[in-house]
C-alpha cells in the first residue's frame, strides 16, 4: 500500500468517526457488525469503568460462554449474530 493510500484510509477511518460520533473502540465494533445503538451503549459502559466480554466463535462456543456468565453477577448479556456468507454453509 503506497503513503498516499495509507494517509487516504486515515483519514476516511478519521471521517467516519467524526460522522458517527464513535471512538476508536466503537468504529472497531461497528466494522465487526455491532449496531451502533448496541455500540453506543458500550462506550458508555467502558466509561463507567465497566467491562466488554466480546465472545467470538461457534454457536456452541458462545452458547458455552452464556452458561459461565449466567452463573456471575454479570450486568447484561447481548448477543450479536452476523448471518452466515454462501461460502460458510
Amino acid at each position: 500500500m503506497t503513503s498516499l493510500a495509507k494517509l487516504f484510509r486515515a483519514t476516511a477511518f478519521r471521517l467516519t468517526l467524526a460522522i458517527l460520533g464513535l471512538s476508536a473502540v466503537g468504529a472497531g465494533l461497528v466494522s465487526i457488525g455491532i449496531p451502533k445503538d448496541s455500540v453506543i451503549k458500550y462506550e458508555v459502559a467502558l466509561k463507567s469503568d465497566k467491562f466488554l466480554l466480546i465472545v467470538h466463535g461457534t454457536q456452541d462456543a458462545v452458547y458455552a460462554a452464556r452458561i459461565i456468565l449466567d452463573g456471575t453477577d454479570c450486568e447484561s448479556q447481548d448477543f450479536h449474530f452476523q448471518p452466515l456468507l454462501a461460502s460458510q454453509v
